[in-house]
């Protein structure tokens, strides 16, 4: 196959033995650059029955050979190997032309890949999987147009944005019973938004697969190690070949959390980074949103509750200056 350089392009493999739900099933791909050496370790991801994908980008151009790595001898995918061919990239999209955002010590701003300062210029579009991507829907109201998310993704880019911050909310999985066929199909309609994002040149800032406020819902799944492997696993797998910036969640200061028994010990935001930096070849950032500001304000240097009706949160968060930084 052909591709061109910092594009997300894929690779689809057929197992003997097809499983209904992921457990502890992995299938790695590496790719080696035949002339200088260059390799990336790509996690594959899951997408129903026998079929397993790799979705990645290469930042060099020329030849590329790849081979499956798998301990699941009865998928019969161990050692499969081919060739991609990369050129260099030939379009407008300067996160293309200079490759995907990266930081680097000491400086205290982005950067592309080829050294060049970048400029963060973003809003965050809280529902974005509320809205229909194929046709108008109630989100539309009098725009007119046959999509809503594409129309404000447009707009954005006809403004010159250059990222494009998304939440989970309007998401259909449930991944805390594990990741089955159901939860697949949903994927595969979040992977339309992160391609047309994608499409757009923007970087992504997107929040992880599950919205925190289910944090305080269900104790055990987040607090559980294996757990949290394989869901970031799932999440690096599917959209790491995509200009991303990882996002852990919302609100992940220590005293929005109290009420869930979360320790700088037991911190599931501090686990999945970890697993992150490990999974992720490509080195995307990673960053945590700030404290949950709004249940409270500060007025002549006392704190008070906010105006806001932020209904149990605030009753039971307590008030902190801080970062969680743990």
């Amino acid at each position: 196959m052909k591709t061109q350089t910092w594009l997300a392009a894929e690779l689809t493999f057929t197992a003997a033995k097809a499983i209904g739900q992921l457990g502890e099933e992995e299938v790695d791909v590496r790719f080696v650059h035949e002339k200088t050496g260059k390799t990336i370790l790509m996690p594959a991801f899951w997408d129903g029955g026998t079929t397993w994908k790799v979705r990645f980008a290469l930042p060099e151009a020329g030849m590329w050979r790849y081979t499956v790595q798998c301990a699941w001898e009865e998928f019969g995918l161990n050692g499969v190997s081919g060739t991609v061919e990369c050129e260099p990239y030939t379009g407008e999209l300067e996160i293309y032309k200079r490759g995907f955002v990266k930081t680097e010590p000491g400086k205290r701003y982005f950067v592309y890949d080829d050294g060049t300062p970048f400029f963060y210029l973003g809003d965050t579009h809280w529902a974005m999987l509320r809205e229909e991507i194929d046709e108008p829907g109630p989100h539309a109201g009098d725009l007119k147009v046959d999509s809503c998310f594409r129309a404000m993704a447009d707009h954005r880019a006809a403004q010159r944005f250059t990222v494009y911050q998304s939440e989970p909310l309007g998401h259909k999985y449930n991944v805390f019973d594990g990741i089955d066929e159901t939860d697949v199909a949903d994927f595969r309609r979040v992977d339309r938004y992160f391609s047309y994002i994608a499409e757009k040149g923007f970087l992504h800032a997107n929040a992880e697969l599950i919205f925190p406020g289910e944090i305080g819902s269900i104790e055990s799944p987040w607090f559980d190690e294996t757990f949290l492997y394989r869901v970031t696993r799932y999440w690096v797998a599917r959209y790491a070949a995509y200009p991303v910036l990882w996002t852990l969640g919302q609100e992940v200061d220590r005293s929005y959390f109290n009420k869930c028994g979360i320790t700088p010990e037991n911190n599931p935001y501090r686990t999945m980074c970890r697993f992150i930096d490990r999974l992720d070849p490509y080195k995307h950032p990673i960053t945590a949103h700030q404290e949950n500001a709004m249940i409270c304000g500060a007025k002549g240097g006392a704190v008070t509750e906010s105006p806001w009706n932020w209904g149990e949160d605030a009753k039971n968060a307590k008030v902190s200056a801080r970062l969680f930084t743990a």
